[in-house]
């Protein structure tokens, strides 16, 4: 009896491993690509996608600057900036050329958020007591804080097409602790807002968002004379410079996917009976 009990216990094993490599695939090639994707979301509700780019600020100057010329972007006129953060619109099929303009990301993290409708927190920050940050373009000196980068949003059909929603919130908390990446319970009453914080952008079927820090250079004159020099951060260096990999800024890109809410196309319609 003991050779078909090893031989069914092996055969379980090797199921459950076959089992687990197929689920660890699956996850992986919805998490984590080798580049920036501009195919179109299957599904309805957001996607986030999180760049890598290098994180000399001049040279992402330069990219964002080529990329508005070239028109791979046009810039949102957002409220946030206040607080050092860039808003972009791109087209689907231009994702490729804008990472490139900002200096590629050699990996790229994928999110299926679907339709959110409770804030989802994308980034966070500690900020130590004593230390100065610049909050709606003021420097604020506050104790032992993290700030933080929310987001909510849902897809929705039109008259003639779809939109997505996306709002955005940056908020501080002054409690101890840290919290999870894309946390649902980010919107608690011990949250607050600050200044100018919130944006709401709607974007189309073949749009894209990508929301980054606005790159911030040193004067002229006191290039090399060492970081002190430069000022103090603003809230978007502090979520996006080296925050997570070092030599490296994230960049966060907004999708959403609208199926079954896009009108079919007349060539794709059933002919009338």
């Amino acid at each position: 009896m003991r050779a078909p009990r090893a031989a069914l216990a092996a055969a379980w094993c090797l199921a459950t491993a076959a089992a687990c490599c197929a689920t660890i695939a699956a996850c992986s090639s919805t998490r984590t690509a080798t580049g920036p994707l501009a195919n179109k979301q299957v599904g309805v509700g957001l996607e986030l996608q999180r760049w890598f780019v290098p994180i000399d600020p001049e040279a992402r100057r330069d990219g964002l600057a080529k990329a508005v010329d070239e028109g791979l972007a046009t810039a949102v006129d957002t409220r946030l900036r206040s607080s050092g953060f860039s808003i972009y619109r791109v087209r689907m099929e231009k994702i490729p050329a804008f990472a490139a303009a900002l200096g590629g990301s050699p990996q790229v993290q994928r999110e299926l958020l679907g339709n959110v409708t409770s804030w989802s927190e994308v980034e966070w920050s500690r900020v130590e007591d004593g230390a100065t940050v610049i909050v709606s373009g003021k420097p604020a000196r506050t104790g032992d804080t993290i700030y933080r980068l929310a987001l909510r949003g849902w897809s929705f059909p039109t008259v003639d097409s779809a939109r997505a929603r996306v709002e955005l919130r940056i908020c501080r908390d002054s409690s101890t602790g840290t919290r999870a990446v894309l946390d649902a319970t980010a919107g608690t009453t011990r949250l607050e807002d600050v200044g100018d914080g919130r944006e709401t952008v709607e974007i189309a079927p073949d749009e894209a968002l990508v929301v980054l820090e606005t790159p911030v250079l040193a004067s002229r004159s006191s290039r090399g004379a060492g970081a002190e020099m430069q000022g103090p951060p603003t809230v978007a260096a502090l979520l996006f410079a080296e925050n997570r990999i070092k030599t490296k800024a994230s960049v966060l890109v907004v999708t959403a996917g609208f199926e079954d809410m896009l009108p079919v196309p007349a060539a794709k319609q059933p002919p009338a009976r």
